[in-house]
């Protein structure tokens, strides 16, 4: 027969082994939990280094200047980065000195996640100036007066704004 004390022992032992596999499972879970968070992020840093490379490379090699590699690089690069930000901003600069401010205006309407306020602010100041080039010296005030944070900026747009005022007979 099986003594009280041995039952008593038997219970326990077999308590403290469900516990330890229970240890073992939340402790095997939490590091997979780990594990697969540190991954997400290096993939995602990984991915944004990767996007930020090939928009500083097409700065230096100033594709913005081309029609079809910029259109191209566009295309292939993903949209939610700031770095994709700054090469569409490069891009409507460079269409506005060309001239072909409807053009520049569709690129500058196409960002959507502007992510600083120095971005929405040039976005502002390129938008004011193919406006003011175009002729249309309401809208272009409109935008010119978004401009707040930074008076470079503004003293930048300033020139062309004022120049589509004072041709056009004023606001």
């Amino acid at each position: 027969m099986v003594s009280l004390v041995e039952l008593q022992l038997k219970v326990y032992n077999s308590f403290m082994e469900n516990m330890l596999k229970k240890i073992i499972m939340i402790s095997l879970g939490v590091l997979i939990l780990y594990i697969s968070i540190v991954f997400i992020i290096n993939n995602k840093e990984a991915k944004q280094l990767q996007n930020n490379n090939i928009v500083n490379s097409a700065i230096n090699n100033k594709v913005f200047k081309d029609k079809v590699k910029i259109v191209k690089l566009i295309e292939s690069i993903d949209p939610s980065y700031s770095s994709s930000i700054s090469i569409k901003l490069l891009h409507a600069n460079n269409l506005i000195e060309e001239g072909k401010y409807d053009e520049s205006l569709l690129v500058l309407d196409s960002i959507k996640q502007v992510g600083s306020t120095i971005s929405t602010e040039l976005t502002y100041s390129l938008k004011a100036r193919a406006l003011a080039s175009k002729g249309s010296c309401n809208e272009s005030q409109k935008f010119f007066n978004n401009i707040s944070k930074y008076n470079s900026i503004k003293q930048i747009s300033s020139a062309e704004i004022k120049g589509c005022v004072n041709q056009k007979g004023g606001i």
